[in-house]
């Protein structure tokens, strides 16, 4: 029988990149054209960027939306999800602006990260970024510890109403629990 993973078995954070940045924080985690980010780095960067949404104000089930290509500011922001127990809403790159706003409404994303090379969502959250423009920058300061809650699935994604069903219709992919 499949099982799934909640954060009162682990903090999948400390089990991946907490984990790779304690162990080989020299080694190279992702190259992205010519940057290129070692796990002691990335975690650094994580960190800061988690430190900064937690002095604005960002809490265990706020939720975050990116528009990003498969970049470095990616893994940034969904990692920063994880450790402060935010909902990632990935936004997909070929959609349209009107779909975009569509679905940053129904998620009521309070922070949205964006890229300048993709379409620009007329949605306004209470923080927002966009990468190209301004860099993706974090802060010192203090975390709070890592969210637990042994009900909590994992699965902190936020996925937008399915086609066809009642408007309060919710469910996440695969075998996932409705919402």
């Amino acid at each position: 029988m499949r099982r799934i993973m909640t954060l009162g078995d682990s903090k999948l954070f400390d089990l991946t990149l907490g984990r790779a940045s304690q162990y080989w924080p020299l080694a190279v985690a992702i190259i992205d054209g010519e940057r290129s980010v070692t796990f002691g780095e990335l975690n650094l960067r994580v960190c800061r960027l988690a430190a900064l949404l937690h002095h604005k104000g960002f809490r265990a089930g706020d939720r975050v939306a990116f528009l990003l290509p498969n970049c470095l500011e990616f893994l940034e922001v969904l990692f920063t999800c994880l450790r402060l127990g935010l909902i990632a809403v990935p936004l997909n790159t070929r959609l349209t602006v009107s779909e975009l706003d569509a679905i940053l409404e129904d998620s009521g994303a309070r922070g949205v990260v964006g890229h300048r090379d993709l379409p620009q969502p007329n949605y306004r959250a209470e923080w927002q970024v966009t990468v190209g423009e301004e860099p993706l920058e974090g802060t010192d300061g203090d975390l709070p510890a890592a969210p637990f809650d042994p009900e909590l699935v994992l699965g902190l994604l936020h996925y937008r109403r399915c086609q066809g069903g009642d408007a309060d219709s919710r469910q996440l992919a695969g075998n996932g629990p409705s919402l």
